[in-house]
């Protein structure tokens, strides 16, 4: 007995093909936006215990050369895509104010400064594929 090796999709209309590519396309762009906000996660988690390390040394050690001391851990947000995202990151304070001291990733990261121009480029690209989307599915008809 043989076996049909040919895909439904080479035989598959144009407008059966175009609907299967960009479905292709949405799955490549879902796991990519993940890809990026689990690195981007990581990579600001890895920043925020540097920035914790430098004002405040090591966890669990007492280090009189450094200007805090660490205050346990808290959940912040910052945005990813029009959204917000829970972040757990490390406290420290101030050995002489027992007031908390800003890490500097925490702070860039909470801005809206780069986020918003950056979510605005993004916003752009996607308006700009969009279209071209659109004017391609026009012309096949």
């Amino acid at each position: 007995m043989k076996r049909a090796t040919t895909s439904a999709l080479a035989l598959a209309s144009r407008t059966e093909m175009t609907a299967a590519v960009e479905e292709a396309w949405e799955a490549v762009g879902a796991s990519f936006e993940q890809f990026c906000l689990v690195a981007g996660l990581s990579s600001l988690t890895q920043m925020l215990e540097e920035d914790a390390r430098e004002l405040a040394g090591e966890a669990h050690a007492r280090d009189a050369g450094k200007p805090g001391y660490r205050w346990g851990r808290t959940t912040g947000r910052v945005g990813f895509h029009g959204g917000k995202v829970a972040v757990e990151r490390p406290r420290v304070r101030s050995k002489t104010t027992g007031k908390e001291l800003a890490l500097p990733s925490w702070q860039e990261a909470a801005s809206t400064g780069l986020l918003g121009q950056w979510a605005m480029n993004l916003m752009l690209i996607n308006v700009r594929y969009a279209r071209k989307l659109v004017t391609l599915d026009q012309a096949a008809v």
